[in-house]
């Protein structure tokens, strides 16, 4: 009975640690960027970063859920191209990916406000526990 309720206080801290902390996971599933990710991906992500410290080479998470794309996604980890500090945008691409992502402006680019995060670690996982997930 004791241990029962101390894992159940321990989930709840980490719950809340976790509410309160600057990070969040998120699921990866895809292939744009293999080999860095596998198509079932563990990703810790930094929320509220200064984009204008974003480089080159960097991965972040972007929000596209309102962009008509060909993919179900909402939002995609990728690699930064360009960093745009002086329009406030950048350009990323899947290391996967033979071209630039699609443009979400006449330019290509994405506006600041679509990066959600920068990806911190990552751990590929075995893709049968991605199944369950739409």
């Amino acid at each position: 009975m004791k241990t029962g309720i101390i894992i159940f206080l321990v989930i709840i801290l980490v719950i809340g640690l976790f509410a309160i902390s600057p990070y969040n996971f998120v699921l990866g599933k895809g292939d744009s960027m293999k080999p860095t990710f596998n198509n079932c991906t563990l990703i810790l992500i930094k929320n509220n970063i200064n984009p204008l410290l974003v480089e080159r080479g960097e991965i972040v998470l972007i929000n596209i859920s309102d962009v008509q794309t060909k993919f179900e996604f909402e939002k995609i980890a990728h690699r930064v191209v360009n960093n745009d500090k002086i329009h406030k945008k950048i350009s990323t691409r899947g290391d996967n990916n033979l071209t630039y992502d699609f443009p979400t402006q006449v330019d290509g680019y994405f506006d600041y406000e679509r990066i959600l995060g920068k990806v911190r670690y990552h751990l590929d996982i075995p893709t049968n526990f991605c199944n369950g997930f739409a």
